[in-house]
């Protein structure tokens, strides 16, 4: 079993949903947590309908930083991992969980067929899901490189994935309408599947 207490884990878009549950678990085994996202501000969206978090996290000054970071952009990316190696010293584990709500691109509801979608509405996706997510990766890898030991772990989605049926691919969630989401998330999961072999 892996053991976490003392281990310095970093968890993008940690302010709501499934970051902030990532958040919460690993405090609640002992581990030291970077906690990342581009905002703190409540928007409503997966129970994050209170500022309570964010004090919390404040308030639990020696084991956690909470780091406001748009994983998009490359300075504030170095910004987050500095602020980290200064509190910290190291990475051991990072959770890529940051990514863009398909509904933030076509409110209300994010259904959109893939004609319909246009070249800067994959280039936003893409910027956070992919390149965002590569632009951390190479910053927070470097520790675990020296180290020659950590983790890292890419949320997906199961729209990403494709099942033979037949001998032929077919998308899982074809009736999501989930474009580009799910196209950023094929991507991801290829990038860390050529990662692992590589490091």
């Amino acid at each position: 079993m892996f053991e976490l207490q003392g281990q310095v884990v970093v968890i993008t878009g940690a302010a709501r949903g499934i970051g902030r549950a990532y958040v919460k678990a690993f405090l609640a085994e002992g581990a030291k947590v970077v906690a990342m996202d581009r905002s703190w501000e409540p928007t409503g969206f997966s129970s994050d309908t209170d500022s309570d978090f964010l004090d919390e996290l404040k308030a639990n000054h020696g084991d956690v930083l909470v780091a406001t970071a748009d994983i998009s952009d490359a300075r504030q990316v170095e910004g987050a991992y500095q602020s980290t190696l200064e509190k910290f010293g190291t990475v051991d584990v990072l959770i890529n969980n940051a990514s863009m709500r398909q509904r933030t691109l076509f409110p209300p509801t994010g259904r959109v067929t893939t004609l319909e979608t246009t070249d800067p509405d994959w280039e936003k996706m893409f910027g956070v899901g992919v390149f965002g997510t590569l632009k951390v990766t190479r910053a927070f890898i470097q520790p675990m490189l020296e180290k020659q030991r950590g983790s890292i772990i890419s949320l997906i989605s199961g729209g990403a994935l494709h099942q033979a049926q037949g001998g032929a691919y077919v998308a899982m969630r074809s009736n999501s309408r989930e474009m580009p989401y799910q196209s950023a998330k094929a991507a991801l999961l290829c990038m860390m599947f050529y990662l692992a072999e590589e490091v």
